[in-house]
């Protein structure tokens, strides 16, 4: 039984170690995610009202190192898709800038995978290789590579039970690589089969220091024992040892880096299915300061200009206020805005007036079904939903204030309604 009782007790723990390290995160997009397993066939980067595999890891890590890591600019990078297969990485942004936090890199993941083909084979070469050149270029220092996937390198039938596959092989040279680097390595996914546990140990006995951890996270969360318990068990195994690597690295490499021989260059985000979200015709090359009956002392935006714009999904775009918002949604934010002012605000997202529009998107979708639903089509799930949606923009510093106030009459109102019902059935 562990000691800590909270993540922010974790995240005290590992505050001094990692304040001035910075973190890059890997997705895995490879065809070996659908029909798994563990969700019951389904796809684990599908996107719904409850969270998948992937949003899970993210928004832990989120609430573990965001409290510790002073540089709050997260390199995001996607693999294996149709557009990188084993070759290539993809960036989360069309400028290939860091995305401003994990929940902006939450932001921009939910409307990739929705969009994206997987494909394959799977290999963590590229997005290796990528993060040690990101560490050659910052002057080494030090940065946690985070993998999210499936654990499931691919590994051709016929392939000797006691030997590595070619793309296993790869990878585990490319993990011995990044030894010469101030660079710690986890891998977050489920129990990966047998040769890819073989290829972690030959890994333990080459390398001249730990700098690759892989953690179970299926078996973690599959635990019978409350959530909270299981959030810190999966930071503790996370990130409990990048304190002595990081120490480690500064014995073994002092202040010498290596720059990577071949240059690393990400793709774009790739575009499949008609999935404008990330378009680059979407954003202004102009800022646009126009006379509305904008609120002066609130943010100006980017006006987003396009033949047949779309934000989040949502055909139709109108500007209130110099801010975008999907047209169905006109009457309730014209309403919202006039009384509150805008929901977004640039305090964290400084950048992208698309991240901005789509987060507010999905949020008035929210408030819109908030105020439609009959009470006794509430329930425990879909108010957790709504928690969470504004949780994450509080995180932001969005103009929500009112909004957690109304949320919570809301909420209060089902329980006590739920409590009456149990108390006239008893």
């Amino acid at each position: 039984m562990t000691k800590y009782k909270s993540l922010e007790q974790v995240a005290e723990l590992l505050a001094p170690d990692l304040a001035t390290s910075s973190l890059i995160v890997g997705i895995d997009f490879s065809i070996s995610n659908t029909c798994h397993h563990s969700l019951n066939g389904r796809s684990l980067h599908q996107i719904g009202d409850a969270q998948n595999p992937y949003e899970q890891v993210l928004r832990l890590t989120e609430k573990t190192l965001a409290p510790c890591m002073k540089d709050k600019l997260v390199h995001c990078f996607g693999f294996g898709d149709a557009s990188t297969q084993d070759q290539d990485v993809f960036s989360f942004r069309e400028d290939k800038l860091p995305c401003n936090g994990l929940l902006e890199v939450l932001t921009r993941y939910r409307a990739i995978a929705s969009n994206l083909k997987l494909a394959g084979p799977t290999s963590y070469v590229a997005i290796v290789e990528m993060a040690m050149a990101i560490v050659g270029k910052s002057g080494g220092k030090h940065h946690v590579l985070l993998i999210i996937g499936d654990s499931q390198v691919t590994r051709y039938s016929g392939t000797d039970s006691d030997k590595l596959g070619w793309f296993e092989q790869k990878t585990v040279d490319a993990i011995a690589q990044a030894r010469e680097y101030s660079l710690s390595i986890i891998l977050v996914g489920d129990e990966p089969p047998p040769s890819m546990m073989f290829s972690f140990r030959q890994i333990s006995s080459l390398r001249a220091y730990d700098n690759f951890k892989f953690v179970n996270f299926t078996g973690i969360m599959s635990k019978d024992v409350h959530l909270s318990r299981k959030e810190i068990e999966f930071a503790l195994a996370a990130f409990m040892e990048i304190s002595k690597h990081k120490n480690t690295c500064k014995r073994k490499l002092g202040f010498l880096y290596k720059e990577v021989g071949s240059e690393r260059v990400p793709l774009l985000p790739p575009v499949h299915n008609s999935a404008p979200i990330l378009s680059k015709s979407f954003f202004s090359d102009i800022l646009r300061r126009e006379n509305t009956i904008h609120d002066e002392s609130g943010p100006w935006f980017d006006r987003l200009e396009h033949e047949s714009p779309m934000i989040g999904g949502y055909t139709g775009v109108i500007h209130i206020g110099n801010f975008p918002v999907p047209s169905s949604f006109e009457a309730l934010y014209k309403k919202i805005w006039l009384k509150h002012g805008h929901l977004a605000t640039r305090n964290i997202i400084k950048t992208s007036t698309l991240t901005l529009a789509t987060i507010v998107a999905e949020l008035l979708k929210s408030i819109a079904a908030m105020e439609s639903v009959k009470r006794d089509k509430l329930s425990a799930s879909l108010l957790g939903k709504w928690d969470r949606q504004i949780e994450d923009t509080e995180a932001l510093q969005f103009n929500v204030q009112w909004l957690r106030r109304h949320f919570e009459m809301v909420k209060k109102s089902w329980e006590a309604a739920s409590l009456l019902r149990n108390s006239q059935l008893t």
